[in-house]
């Protein structure tokens, strides 16, 4: 589901990815993403968000202690097949997120990670509305699949109350 600009799907951007080498540690990387998961709280990031929100779609992952979300209100989402989702994937928010700066991501809220990671190093996933089902569907890294997580979920999208399924899918590992 997730896309690019250029067409590429993040299946290829990790093959890319992976043949040019990580600044990262793998093993180093699924150590703190794992801790994180389990994490509590977890503090929802950017701090620039509205803090009132209501039915939102969007992108996300967990890094370190936060959430980070960029999100699309319900009703300026786009179609995509049977199901509003936001327009942006995951590659093109981090590039964005990566621009700022260590200055800006601190101003943000956002931690300082994102500059030494690829978009696809931490744990992620998609909130999307099903309008052939009536439901919100949060899809997941299988990693990401814990009550606290799907909790912090549903309050930064303004899901309080609303169907809400969460999922795995074959883009998130």
């Amino acid at each position: 589901m997730t896309r690019s600009s250029d067409g590429k799907d993040d299946a290829a951007r990790r093959g890319a990815m992976a043949e040019a080498g990580d600044s990262y540690s793998a093993a180093m990387m699924r150590r703190v993403a794992a801790k994180s998961a389990r994490s509590l709280p977890l503090t929802i990031a950017p701090m620039t968000l509205p803090q009132t929100i209501w039915r939102c779609v969007g992108i996300f992952w967990v890094v370190e202690d936060r959430l980070l979300v960029a999100r699309t209100k319900l009703s300026e989402a786009e179609l995509y097949g049977d199901c509003l989702t936001h327009s942006d994937g995951h590659y093109e928010q981090w590039q964005r997120w990566q621009r700022l700066g260590a200055g800006g991501l601190a101003s943000e809220g956002l931690p300082v990670a994102i500059l030494s990671s690829e978009h696809d190093s931490w744990p992620r996933g998609r909130v999307v509305f099903d309008a052939a089902a009536v439901r919100f569907m949060l899809y997941a890294d299988a990693r990401l699949h814990t009550a606290a997580v799907r909790e912090t979920l549903i309050r930064a999208f303004g899901l309080e109350g609303q169907d809400a399924v969460m999922a795995l899918d074959a883009h998130y590992r």
